[in-house]
């Protein structure tokens, strides 16, 4: 699905634009490619969701920090033609689902054939896991509920696109994985050991934290 300008079928991917000091014919001039992607694009989103933008943008251009800054109610994520071709980018998780789901908006898909799934997606994945892991094990008894719900909802969405990836299969937004987990009826420690690859994660520490995926769930539905 293409659109040239979609500002004019979507009012508030426009306004936004505005508040963030940009405007859609800025982004057409620098990027000779604009997908959307995530949930707005799987068509999930909420009314106050972010607007997933990758800016692709023309060769002899360049990302500068002011592109990097945080713009409110958009997600601009901006990529070097020279880097669209480079291994990395091409077998990272981003460029996985991008691929897969992705809506160009302005500008032809001329890589989405290229993308693959790589090992290096797999144990990056792994690592943000077990990071996360050891950061939270400390300080998870001092936690409120409320956190112990939120965090609950970020491990269990990762483990899920561990597995993903390590299968080859393109990650999709964050809607989909929780409506997928509604499914489950294991704890997601023995889901993890049922279905991950063994030794990606140590399993051992997911085990010490009383982990509420369960009772998160109806609340993770509507993130």
């Amino acid at each position: 699905m293409n659109q040239t300008n979609p500002t004019l079928s979507d009012p508030l991917l426009a306004q936004r634009l505005a508040t963030a000091g940009l405007s859609w014919a800025q982004l057409t001039q620098r990027c000779e490619q604009i997908v959307l992607f995530g949930s707005r694009a799987a068509g999930v989103a909420r009314a106050d969701s972010d607007f997933d933008l990758l800016c692709v943008v023309r060769e002899k251009d360049s990302i500068t920090r002011e592109d990097r800054r945080v713009t409110p109610g958009i997600d601009l994520v901006w990529v070097s033609r020279e880097r669209l071709a480079t291994q990395e980018w091409l077998g990272s998780e981003l460029a996985q689902h991008v691929a897969a789901f992705g809506i160009w908006l302005h500008g032809q898909n001329d890589w989405g054939h290229y993308v693959f799934a790589s090992r290096q997606a797999v144990l990056k994945k792994a690592a943000q896991i077990q990071d996360r892991i050891l950061a939270l094990l400390p300080r998870w008894e001092r936690l409120l509920p409320s956190y112990h719900r939120k965090y609950s909802r970020l491990v269990r969405r990762d483990l899920q696109r561990l597995q993903l990836l390590s299968q080859g299969k393109p990650v999709p937004c964050s809607p989909i994985l929780d409506r997928a987990w509604l499914s489950v009826k294991k704890p997601l420690t023995k889901w993890a050991e049922t279905v991950l690859e063994p030794g990606l994660v140590d399993l051992t520490l997911l085990g010490r934290l009383s982990w509420q995926e369960q009772a998160a769930v109806p609340a993770m539905v509507q993130v």
